[in-house]
């Protein structure tokens, strides 16, 4: 029987189960009197309270594309970022046609700078800023939730949430 599970683990699984995707998300935070504030978007399709995300683009690395999708989504000019994530998350992309694939968010924290009053995305999609236990809540994604918990907390080492 182990020899089985063997054959199946590690010849026929890989043949079958799809790939991870990979999407980037930026993380947009600026201070107010009362202390930290998200930035949160609804999504175009489900309306679904997110932080602006996309996919990675040829020829601009993941920091940028982040950056790209804060601008394109809500208008965002923010200041540098770490080239590395401050966080993951792994999520289900739900496409159109119904199909889940399993997805590796890669987060990049952004202190925004300026919040434009005309952006690509404008008129699509809802914005607003939220405390982060407020943002948490407002947020399906158990990951990104505690993602969101973390940035009111001292500054602590980039973690992987699953």
């Amino acid at each position: 029987m182990s020899l089985m599970k063997l054959a199946v683990d590690e010849f026929l699984r890989p043949l079958v189960q799809r790939p991870c995707l990979l999407q980037v998300a930026a993380l947009c935070v600026r201070g107010s009197e009362s202390g930290p504030e998200i930035l949160l978007v609804t999504s175009r399709g489900r309306g679904r309270w997110i932080i602006p995300k996309g996919w990675p683009e040829a020829g601009m690395d993941a920091v940028s594309a982040a950056r790209r999708e804060a601008w394109e989504e809500a208008g965002v000019t923010a200041g540098p970022a770490a080239s590395a994530p401050f966080a993951r998350y792994r999520t289900v992309k739900r496409r159109e046609s119904g199909l889940e694939e399993p997805c590796e968010m890669l987060v990049f924290r952004f202190d925004v700078t300026s919040v434009a009053s005309e952006f690509p995305e404008k008129g699509q999609r809802q914005i607003t800023w939220a405390s982060p236990a407020a943002a948490a809540e407002l947020v399906d994604e158990p990951g990104l939730r505690d993602i969101l918990r973390r940035v009111g907390a001292p500054a602590a080492a980039p973690s992987r949430a699953e």
